[in-house]
């Protein structure tokens, strides 16, 4: 009798949404392509290290890093708690490992099945492009009701902003315009602005758009006095991703996993300040949708068009 497979993504203290969902998408698209059987993992983020870093304030912390009450177990996953004796009987092996850990001779050995641990790191989607839709349908399967319900009520807007202003990340640069934003470093709240505003001019008409940002109104002051900008102020992780995921052009932040995520689930358009574009991390344009880098100083008519028509389609 062929021994039962089993996988569970285990994540690193500290990690964010974007990097977890990488090591839960590996996990997912290997159960997949071996039949095994997904353990929910623990989603929960314990721990004041962004708020003693200063990159969360202290209302954005169980919403924005804890992840509190923000997902449940798929309908075909085991809990975290039914899965407790598998940690016993099963022959276990870490994602890092040989993958030919799954040999014949390991089976034989292994009567109380087999146990995958996702735990290392990988942020690209190499090998999480080719199941797209599947890993889309299954994130929003994991989210809870009441948060899927508020986005549903939501009034999207066509265009999505992602503005990364923790301190866990560096100021962005204070020379050079815009033809280079370094990893981890802020995109400057100007591109967005300049970049929103050329959109609007060229498409004819003040085109709707929403913010999602770890900044303050002051910090953003400058973009939320522009007409029709939304802010989602008082909402959690997975509210923002999903409100994200449903724009039609994500302007993003090019070093942040959590723009890339929403790039992904959404295959709409995505552009970033030049530096970082998400085709960096292998992000696949499935639906042929324009990715990559963009300078408002020095619009590329062809990027500006794509902008453009991704809106006004």
């Amino acid at each position: 009798m062929p021994a039962e497979f089993y996988a569970v993504p285990v994540f690193a203290r500290g990690t964010g949404l974007g990097n977890r969902l990488f090591q839960w998408a590996r996990c997912r698209s290997w159960s997949y392509e071996h039949g095994a059987t997904l353990i929910s993992p623990r989603w929960l983020r314990l721990g004041l290290g962004p708020l003693l870093r200063r990159t969360v304030r202290l209302d954005q912390l169980p919403g924005r890093i804890a992840l509190m009450g923000q997902f449940v177990a798929h309908p075909d996953d085991l809990s975290w708690a039914q899965a407790l004796p598998l940690r016993f009987c099963c022959h276990s092996s870490h994602e890092r490992c040989d993958p030919r850990w799954l040999d014949p001779q390991q089976m034989r050995n292994a009567p109380g099945g087999l146990l995958r641990l996702f735990d290392g790191r990988d942020d690209s989607f190499t090998r999480l492009n080719r199941h797209q839709r599947r890993l889309r349908a299954d994130f929003e399967q994991i989210i809870a009701p009441r948060h899927r319900q508020r986005v549903d009520r939501l009034a999207i807007a066509p265009i999505g902003l992602n503005i990364r202003l923790g301190n866990d990340f560096a100021p962005p640069p204070t020379t050079g315009g815009y033809g280079w934003v370094g990893w981890l470093q802020q995109t400057p709240l100007s591109w967005f602005v300049e970049t929103l505003l050329l959109i609007r001019e060229r498409a004819g008409w003040p085109v709707p758009a929403v913010v999602v940002s770890d900044g303050t109104a002051t910090q953003l002051e400058p973009l939320l006095a522009l007409p029709a900008v939304t802010w989602l102020a008082r909402s959690n992780a997975v509210v923002d991703l999903l409100c994200l995921s449903r724009t039609r052009l994500l302007l993003g932040s090019g070093s942040s996993s959590f723009s890339a995520w929403a790039a992904f689930l959404g295959q709409q358009a995505a552009f970033t300040a030049p530096g970082h574009p998400f085709t960096r991390l292998d992000l696949q344009p499935l639906q042929g949708q324009a990715i990559g880098g963009f300078d408002p100083t020095s619009p590329d008519p062809q990027a500006l068009a794509q902008m453009v028509n991704s809106v006004c389609a």
